[in-house]
């Protein structure tokens, strides 16, 4: 299977990312956002359409800021990242579902990050910097 993964890997192509989705809110307590929050960030990465010799993918991004369990700032974005591979329908989906698990968050992770700090920027808040995305 791994030689075939390499395989699938040199034929790829990323045709196109694209913000698909995009929802941002935030509190206007000032006091509220002084007093420091807790943040949550989710993240999901899945198999979107296989179309002849392209498919998609969707990646979402997920960050809620709460104190004292009220919604201080909820930002929720995703991203669909279309691929080329000729013959994708022919593919075993097992190479497939590991190409998303493993190379469509490389390819998708920096445009979730910026998005995430500007949009925190936008909102008058300090930058929410994301680390770096690792697969151990």
């Amino acid at each position: 299977m791994e030689d075939n993964y390499k395989e699938m890997i040199k034929n790829i192509e990323l045709v196109n990312i694209y913000l698909s989705k995009l929802n941002c809110i935030r509190t206007s307590d000032h006091k509220k956002l002084l007093q420091g929050i807790n943040v949550n960030f989710n993240h999901n990465f899945e198999l979107g359409e296989l179309r002849g010799d392209n498919f998609d993918c969707k990646a979402s991004f997920n960050v809620k800021g709460v104190k004292e369990d009220i919604e201080i700032l909820e930002i929720n974005a995703e991203f669909i990242a279309t691929y080329h591979l000729e013959n994708a329908s022919n593919i075993d989906k097992e190479l497939i579902d590991k190409f998303v698990k493993i190379n469509l968050p490389l390819n998708v992770w920096p445009y979730g990050r910026e998005l995430i700090s500007s949009m925190t920027v936008r909102m008058g808040l300090p930058p929410l910097i994301l680390s770096t995305y690792k697969i151990v």
